[in-house]
C-alpha cells in the first residue's frame, strides 16, 4: 500500500529535502540564541552540511573529497545566511566559510544568554497564576519556564517546582 505522497519523487512529503524544508528555523533576530542554535543544527544536520561545523577537512585527500568538501562548506554557510535575519547578515556574508560565521555567531551570542536565564528565572519567580484562566493551562507554563531554566543547566527539583505551582495558584 503507497502512503499519499510517498511517490518517491525527490520534493515529495516524506523525502529528505521536504523534512529539511520543515525544520527550516525562523531567520535568527538576535534573541533566544540557544533554542535557535538547536534548530539550525538539526537543519544543517538534515541538509547533510552540519558535518562542517565540526570537523576538519583531511589534509590529505582526493579531489572527489576535495569537492564534496567544498560543495557541504558552501551549502553549510548559504543555509547558514538564509536563516540570519537580514538585520544581521551583513556582517557575516564576508566570512569565508559556513564555519566561519558559526563561530562568530557562537563568540557574539552564544554567551549573552545569560540574560535570557536571568529573565526566565525572573519570570518563573514572579509567576502568579489568575482566577481567570484554566489552572492547568498556567500549570504547564510554569513547567515550560522549568524546562527552559533545565537547558540552560539550572534543573529544579520536582518537588521544589510542585511546591512552586501550589504556592502561586490564585486565592480561589
Amino acid at each position: 500500500m503507497a502512503f499519499p505522497g510517498a511517490s518517491g519523487s525527490a520534493a515529495g512529503p516524506f523525502s529528505s529535502v521536504g523534512f529539511a524544508g520543515m525544520l527550516k528555523p525562523t531567520p535568527f533576530e538576535g534573541t533566544h540564541y540557544k533554542r535557535w542554535r538547536e534548530k539550525a543544527l538539526l537543519w544543517l544536520s538534515a541538509m547533510r552540511c552540519g558535518h562542517v561545523l565540526n570537523e576538519q577537512p583531511a589534509t590529505v585527500r582526493s579531489d572527489e573529497d576535495e569537492q564534496a568538501w567544498g560543495h557541504a562548506e558552501t551549502m553549510c554557510k548559504a543555509a547558514l545566511l538564509s536563516i540570519i535575519n537580514d538585520s544581521l547578515v551583513d556582517a557575516y556574508i564576508p566570512l569565508p566559510t559556513g564555519r566561519a560565521v558559526w563561530e562568530a555567531l557562537e563568540a557574539r551570542y552564544g554567551l549573552s544568554d545569560a540574560g535570557s536565564e536571568l529573565y526566565i528565572m525572573e519570570q518563573f519567580h514572579d509567576y502568579k497564576m489568575v482566577d481567570n484562566r484554566p489552572v492547568v493551562e498556567q500549570a504547564h507554563e510554569i513547567q515550560g519556564l522549568v524546562k527552559e531554566l533545565e537547558l540552560y543547566g539550572c534543573p529544579l527539583p520536582d518537588r521544589f517546582v510542585a511546591g512552586c505551582i501550589i504556592a502561586k495558584l490564585p486565592p480561589s
